[in-house]
């Protein structure tokens, strides 16, 4: 599988990349993930997503969040405004979500296999995370064994 990622760098078009096969059930177009692109790390927005063969390709290094943070709307209002102001997606896609976005914080898991995952129940995200690695949060998820990501925010939390 190759996604195309737009990254937040002052160059417009997208950068190709493999996905390793752990990672192929959790991709979506706009999904945040980390790649490298020269001696560093970026985190950029899927793009595109092209079944094929990846050979010779750099692969991803992870998956940042376990489900798209905007919308199909939003990647339209993003393609427009990168034309307008001749800017490049990635930088607008960047700047479409809040500063410093640590969502992991505010997402509470709620388990419905005591067995499997009960361990996780009323953990953060971001602890479930730490304590078993994020690929396996991400693969609990996926087969429905985390149906719900209960957000710990009370309404008016982001109003001024």
């Amino acid at each position: 599988m190759i996604i195309h990622v737009a990254l937040p760098i002052p160059v417009r078009k997208a950068f190709s990349y493999a996905v390793p096969d752990r990672w192929v059930p959790f991709i979506k177009p706009l999904l945040r993930v980390k790649v490298p692109i020269k001696n560093r790390d970026f985190i950029g927005f899927i793009v595109g997503i092209d079944e094929g063969d990846a050979a010779g390709f750099k692969e991803i290094h992870e998956v940042i969040d376990p489900f798209p943070l905007l919308g199909e709307n939003s990647l339209q209002l993003a393609e427009w405004a990168s034309h307008y102001y001749i800017a490049p997606k990635g930088l607008v896609l960047r700047y479409a979500l809040p500063a410093g976005l640590p969502i992991e914080q505010y997402l509470k898991i709620r388990s419905l296999s005591e067995i499997e995952t009960g361990a996780l129940d009323n953990l953060t995200l971001k602890k479930a995370c730490k304590k078993l690695g994020r690929d396996v949060i991400y693969e609990y998820y996926n087969k429905g064994l985390l149906p719900t990501l209960r957000h710990l925010y009370k309404p008016g939390f982001f109003a001024m």
